[in-house]
């Protein structure tokens, strides 16, 4: 069925969607004159025409475009102007109908027996010089059945056709008026320019064109050329369908060229002609078809498609069958959105919904048509679907009405399934985040990746990813693009691979993870610049995937490898001639821009700084190249207009100040010999990787990351919790086999790299490094494995991320295994160093953040949690003075009283710095069979108005409920904690019989003040201490609160989560 759209209320806007939504299926042509030739200054030339003495040019161009518009079989007379002795200016010659049948002017021309005569005038006075011409050729006794009178004059419509009507009636013969009007419509819409520019002594100057023929077109000229003499030469007898396929081709050919309708016309009524004498019912069926689409998406006539379609019912009455059905349907969709933007009466278009639901009843009575039967099940399913979606009604019974039905037509031979699931796909455009939709459109691809190949299943796959970036929804479109990567990977999909790739790479930058996204880009370039080589031809896709490489290492903030880009990109550029493109241009100056706003932020002192202007001059990036000279003090080396720029008050500021800081991910990062750095922060975790500088280190660095990051790139926040907020990679070069080692700390890694590694090395210590972040640095839900299992059935998860490997590849084939992968390699002897001059420099560092990866403020009480391990936390413990006159002591409990001291260090040294660092609940009633029970719950020091706005909040605390005989120990603790306005912290070791260990002295105790005694009924949701408890609590709440109890909210919370 056609696509259901809503348009504007012009006919030329409801055609334009059409045409750009299938637009080669319009002509791929172009005409350009150098001067056009207008309308106004064509009927001038008509109108002189008489006073000029250009009788004969009228004749000739008045012939020639009757022999293309009105029939080809004319033969001029030849004398002096006026006629000659023939008393005809023309005259058709007699042809057989084996020759007349087949032409395609629009009515049919003059055949067999008939015979017209031409009379042609230029003169002003028309009305007498028409009288006296068609007297004399009816005085001439030849047989003449029809006149033809042709005048340069514009006649009014109501007086052609009284004239034409009288002159019949006098003379007996039928009498045809064509004014000035119609040989401005054969020039300007029937196509006729060229005969105008060629008869009617135009200057030379409007024949100037630039012709170029489109590639489709080509082939279609040469098809229509072969199609028509073929015609010609073709000897009849009898049905002969392959005739009447071609007639019906040339039809479509003479569309898809755009040729002029009056043409066009003549080639549909040569086929409806020709198909009553040879052809089937079938094919004249689908030849009023494709007169109806071509008169709406062509012609822009909607009555002549409606009428069209009145022709089409008569033929699904006389017998019904799927094909029938499915195009008359077609037609009708587009009455209905013709209807909907008021083009037509919606009192025609209501009826002939009518008749579509009285067909389906009558079908579903006879019971002889379940295909048919099944087709209009669905698309009256498919339209209440459309229609509620544009009314904006929910649509998820819709969804289970159409399901079924869709699921069934793969048994039926005769309904295309591609078809329908294209519908379907269509639809996703305005469709947003359904989760029954996208179900039922996973089941339909699943069916095409059976029934067809997976490439075909790819290519739906990458449509939906495409419409999915139209939406921005760039997370759900990277889960669709994940199945193309193997299937495109065949050998024939090169095109699909490259536009699939640069797709995922755009979409991964898009939710901010960079160096997968540029592991994609470069797989891009690499299979663009092998298309280079090979025909010679610069894509410009592969200028876009460059700056786009570009864009990510300025916010990255990677100088070295933004230059290594930069570089071959302006090389290419200048092959290609796209380095004088306007968007090209500004958006490598907002590039140069940006570095210098970097630049401003940087560390002068910094060695590298001072041989930097004259590499930045070298590239041609002379925004930075200046601000740096400036702002290392080199002022009175730039122009005064310049220096006068960068001193103006307050440009300093200004430069710190723009929007662009907003966007980098990261500081400045110059590429030195020694020691480099990579960070990318992904799902909440900012990973460091540390490595000894060298293209092959920096290459396994970049993959390790990306690897990481698409691991990650679609793990919801509820999915996997990441609880370690910094990790940290060093890579290290080995001898033996390349490993990953776990280190003490949680968060710390070592990845020992053999220079010969080979894929599988390489991917066993990714592997080994997802395995071990999952179980050391997040947390999930949900068993991991079937987490894993349900991303890599529902996404191809593992595709997307061992596609990674392929970068050092990619980067040979784009860079060269031993690219300039460090600053001084960019340095060059002559340049001159500039020194840091300023003494008022002070650097303020800024501190970047990666906000589409942060979407959750972690808070956890120690650095490492794994600190907890072992340290076998049992409770706590209070120490009084008898005599009341000192603070209490306060301390936790472990088995492991290293390990619990080693945890306490930590708060008592932020303690000693002023910093936050925990908070300890204590919760009395949260047991009501217990009474004297209470929690004990050492939780991270946030308070309320430090969450930031926007972000999900997730804490990592420790909780211990003790059970006492009595609470006196407890109570005299408050009591004297807030007597003193705090306590003496410390930790305790308790034995295997559960008794605390008094240790020798005090020494290590330090103040702590931050200690809240709780009731539990009195916590409510909004409360930071619905930390200290659990899900399965069971709270005293004193009578007379039962029902309005704070703590009621909590545990409804509680319960709602247990029923997720």
């Amino acid at each position: 069925m056609e696509e259901q759209l809503n348009t504007t209320t012009t006919v030329h806007e409801f055609v334009a969607y059409y045409r750009e939504l299938r637009s080669e299926k319009f002509s791929d042509s172009k005409i350009e004159y150098e001067i056009p030739l207008t309308k106004e200054l064509f009927e001038k030339q008509l109108e002189m025409l008489s006073t000029r003495k250009m009788q004969s040019n009228f004749e000739n161009f008045i012939v020639r475009c009757a022999e293309r518009l009105i029939t080809p079989n004319i033969k001029p007379q030849t004398g002096p102007d006026g006629g000659g002795d023939g008393k005809v200016d023309a005259e058709t010659y007699e042809v057989t109908t084996d020759i007349s049948d087949k032409w395609y002017v629009a009515n049919g021309g003059a055949s067999e027996k008939e015979k017209w005569a031409f009379a042609i005038s230029c003169k002003k006075q028309w009305k007498p010089k028409i009288t006296t011409d068609i007297e004399k050729i009816a005085n001439t006794n030849r047989g003449y059945t029809r006149v033809l009178f042709f005048s340069n004059q514009f006649i009014k419509s109501s007086t052609r056709v009284d004239i034409e009507k009288d002159l019949s009636n006098k003379f007996n013969i039928e009498v045809s008026i064509f004014d000035a009007l119609w040989c401005t419509n054969a020039v300007f819409y029937h196509g006729c320019k060229y005969i105008a520019l060629d008869c009617l002594n135009f200057s030379d100057e409007y024949k100037k064109k630039r012709e170029i023929i489109g590639e489709i077109d080509k082939y279609r000229l040469d098809r229509l050329d072969e199609i028509e003499n073929s015609i010609l030469l073709r000897q009849i007898n009898g049905v002969d369908t392959g005739y009447i396929d071609e007639l019906q081709e040339a039809c479509i050919l003479s569309r898809g060229l755009e040729r002029p309708r009056v043409e066009t016309e003549g080639r549909f009524n040569r086929a409806l002609r020709e198909c009553e004498r040879y052809g089937s019912s079938q094919q004249k069926f689908n030849i009023v078809y494709e007169h109806a689409r071509t008169s709406l998406f062509w012609f822009e006539d909607i009555d002549t498609m409606y009428n069209d379609f009145l022709k089409l019912k008569e033929f699904v009455n006389e017998s019904c069958s799927v094909i029938r059905i499915e195009k008359i349907t077609n037609i009708l969709t587009n009455l209905i959105n013709a209807e909907s933007v008021g083009l037509i009466d919606s009192e025609k278009v209501e009826l002939e919904i009518k008749y579509i639901k009285e067909l389906c009843n009558t079908l579903e009575k006879r019971g002889d048509k379940p295909s048919s039967l099944l087709f209009l099940h669905l698309y009256i399913a498919q339209q209440r679907l459309i229609s509620h979606l544009l009314s904006k009604e929910p649509i998820n019974e819709d969804i289970d009405a159409i399901r079924p039905l869709l699921l069934e037509a793969p048994s039926h031979i005769e309904i295309s399934f591609e078809t329908q699931y294209k519908i379907i796909i269509f639809l996703n455009s305005v469709i947003d985040d359904n989760p029954k939709y996208e179900d039922l459109v996973d089941e339909l691809t699943s069916i095409v990746r059976k029934t067809n190949s997976e490439q075909a299943a790819a290519r739906i796959e990458m449509n939906r990813a495409m419409a999915l970036m139209e939406k921005k929804r760039f997370k759900q479109a990277i889960r669709h693009f994940s199945f193309c990567i193997r299937p495109f990977e065949k050998e024939g999909c090169m095109e699909e691979l490259i536009k699939t790739s640069g797709m995922m790479g755009i979409a991964l930058y898009e939710i901010g993870l960079p160096f997968s996204a540029m592991a994609y880009l470069v797989k891009s370039a690499s299979m663009l610049l092998k298309t280079f080589y090979a025909s010679g031809n610069i894509p410009h896709l592969l200028m876009t995937v460059l700056q786009k490489l570009c864009e990510i290492e300025l916010m990255l903030g990677r100088f070295v490898m933004y230059l290594n880009w930069y570089e071959l990109m302006m090389i290419i550029s200048h092959n290609g001639k796209f380095s004088e493109e306007k968007d090209f241009k500004e958006t490598n100056m907002l590039h140069d821009g940006a570095w210098a706003c970097r630049f401003a932020a940087s560390d002068l002192e910094n060695p590298v700084m001072s041989f930097l202007p004259d590499i930045l001059e070298r590239m041609e990036m002379f925004q930075s190249s200046e601000y740096l000279k400036f702002y290392l003090g080199y002022a009175d080396e730039l122009d005064e207009e310049v220096r006068n720029i960068f001193t103006q008050d307050g440009w300093q500021d200004k430069m710190l100040n723009q929007p662009v800081f907003e966007q980098f991910l990261c500081d400045l990062n110059i590429s030195t010999n020694g020691q480099a750095k990579l960070q990318t922060t992904v799902n909440n975790c900012t990973l460091y990787v540390t490595y000894k500088n060298s293209c092959q280190n920096q290459i396994v660095a970049e993959i390790f990351l990306g690897a990481i990051e698409s691991m990650l790139a679609t793990m919801e926040i509820f999915e996997v919790l990441t609880i370690t907020p910094k990790v940290y990679i060093e890579i290290t070069e080995t001898t033996g086999k390349s490993e990953l080692r776990l280190l003490e700390r949680s968060n710390q890694y070592e990845l020992c790299i053999n220079l010969n590694y080979s894929d599988k090395d390489l991917w066993e210590c990714i592997s080994m490094f997802i395995a071990s972040f999952f179980s050391r640095n997040s947390m999930s839900k949900e068993d991991l494995t079937k987490i894993l299992q349900n991303k890599q059935d529902g996404e191809k998860l593992m595709d997307r991320v061992s596609n990674l490997l392929q970068v050092k590849q990619s980067i040979s084939n784009v860079l060269g295994n031993t690219f300039k992968n460090k600053i001084e390699d960019w340095k060059k002897e002559k340049d001159k160093s500039y020194t840091l001059r300023r003494t008022s420099f002070e650097y303020n560092p800024k501190n970047y953040s990666n906000k589409r990866q942060q979407n959750l403020s972690f808070h956890s009480i120690n650095t490492g949690m794994d600190i907890w391990e072992g340290a076998g936390w049992s409770g706590c413990g209070f120490v009084f003075n008898q005599l009341e006159f000192k603070p209490p002591i306060f301390g936790l409990a472990f088995e492991n009283l290293e390990r619990g001291k080693q945890i306490i260090a930590e708060w008592r040294a932020k303690s000693e710095k002023g910093e936050p660092s925990v908070i300890i609940y204590i919760i009395r009633g949260v047991d009501k069979d217990n009474p004297t029970s209470y929690r004990v719950c050492v939780a991270p020091d946030v308070k309320k108005e430090g969450i930031i706005e926007g972000r999900y909040f997730a804490s990592m605390c420790r909780k211990h409920t003790m059970t006492p005989q009595t609470n006196w120990n407890l109570d005299t603790f408050e009591r004297l904690y807030k007597q003193f306005g705090g306590c003496w912290f410390t930790a305790f070791q308790i034995d295997n019989n559960k008794q605390l260990l008094m240790p020798k002295n005090f020494k290590d105790v330090f103040k702590f003040t931050t200690i809240e005694f709780r009731n539990a009924w009195e916590i409510g949701l909004d409360d930071m201490a619905t930390l200290a408890l659990n899900p399965n609590d069971v709270p005293f709440i004193p009578e007379g609160k039962k029902d309005i109890a704070p703590v009621l909210e909590v545990i409804d919370m509680f319960r709602k989560l247990r029923a997720n």
